[in-house]
């Protein structure tokens, strides 16, 4: 198959702001081509229709680790502050295997709580927010150095870690205090 012969269409969208997100402007194109998906599993070796295969995670060296999973979280993760209180969630996506095996290696590696995973439709997720877990995490995803990583979704993490959370508080009261 050559450019040529591809009937999708290229789609643009302008820039949408979401909060402090800015998505955009974007170019796309859907292709619903038998050929092109054949072309790409035999070629490259992608895997089709890969969220319903429920493949393993691959085997990540240790020190290797921080970086997969940084990559990982900055494809299907979410870090996001709490409402009301200082702290924050890190939330992960994934099929329900590999999201067993990547929260094993996370909490084995920072010592964070295991916690349940839920399932959202196909996927799974799961996820952390006692802040010491969080601050582990961080320092395991971005040690000191120099690589590949999404600014914005590195800042909001570090803003979260950053605060200072109390260790207990009155329920009702405003729970942390920022620096």
């Amino acid at each position: 198959l050559t450019l040529s012969e591809c009937t999708s269409k290229l789609h643009r969208q302008p820039a949408k702001n979401y909060g402090e997100r800015n998505n955009g402007p974007r170019t796309f194109f859907n292709a619903h081509s038998k050929l092109l998906v054949e072309s790409l599993v035999k070629r490259f070796g992608l895997q089709p229709r890969k969220s319903e295969a429920n493949l393993p995670m691959p085997e990540v060296p240790d020190e290797f680790f921080g970086h997969f999973l940084r990559g990982y979280f900055d494809g299907d993760g979410c870090i996001s502050e709490r409402n009301n209180c200082a702290g924050g969630n890190l939330t992960i996506v994934a099929t329900r295997r590999f999201a067993k095996q990547l929260r094993s290696t996370v909490c084995r590696l920072t010592g964070s709580g295991k916690l349940k995973i839920g399932r959202q439709g196909k996927i799974y997720a799961f996820g952390w927010s006692y802040h010491r877990d969080l601050k582990a995490i961080y320092r395991l995803m971005y040690p000191p150095g120099e690589y590949i990583f999404l600014r914005r979704k590195r800042e909001k993490f570090r803003k979260i870690v950053k605060q200072l959370v109390m260790k207990k508080g009155p329920i009702g009261a405003r729970c942390a205090q920022s620096y």
